[in-house]
């Protein structure tokens, strides 16, 4: 009867053992991943106050949406799983100067973005163009806010 406690109890401790390995891996795999994410964000946002702060700078803002279904003013996708490109004018009054760099930020609904296979933005003179690939099947109803750098 010792002997099978003995046994039970070793059994017990090597399988709480192996159970924290694994929780710590787990938990050292989301720190690492999550640590990258913060500096990445951080690295991000030291990039626009930057650009925020060049004199010969400046920066534009707006909001765009693009929809599987839409009416006005809403970036239009076609059924199927083809690359878009949408050029979009920069908004509001027109002013001398040419869009240098431009990225996106602030999807809502944020699983939307995961809904494309592809999804960028590049500058162009005037504006920037938006090229979008969807998924197949994917209903996709997406606000998003454009920043684009003038010089």
């Amino acid at each position: 009867m010792n002997r099978v406690l003995r046994t039970g109890i070793v059994t017990l401790l090597i399988c709480l053992t192996v159970l924290g390995v694994v929780a710590v891996g787990c938990f050292w795999e989301l720190y690492i991943r999550y640590e990258n994410a913060q500096k990445r964000i951080g690295a991000l946002q030291e990039q626009v106050a930057q650009l925020q702060t060049r004199e010969a700078s400046r920066v534009r803002t707006w909001s765009e949406t693009i929809a599987t279904s839409g009416s006005n003013d809403v970036l239009q996708l076609t059924s199927g799983t083809q690359l878009q490109k949408f050029r979009i004018q920069r908004p509001g009054p027109w002013e001398p100067g040419w869009f240098s760099e431009a990225w996106i930020t602030e999807c809502e609904p944020r699983g939307d973005i995961l809904k494309f296979d592809e999804f960028s933005i590049v500058p162009f003179k005037e504006g920037v163009i938006v090229s979008a690939k969807p998924r197949t099947n994917e209903q996709i109803s997406m606000r998003f806010k454009i920043i684009g750098v003038m010089r």
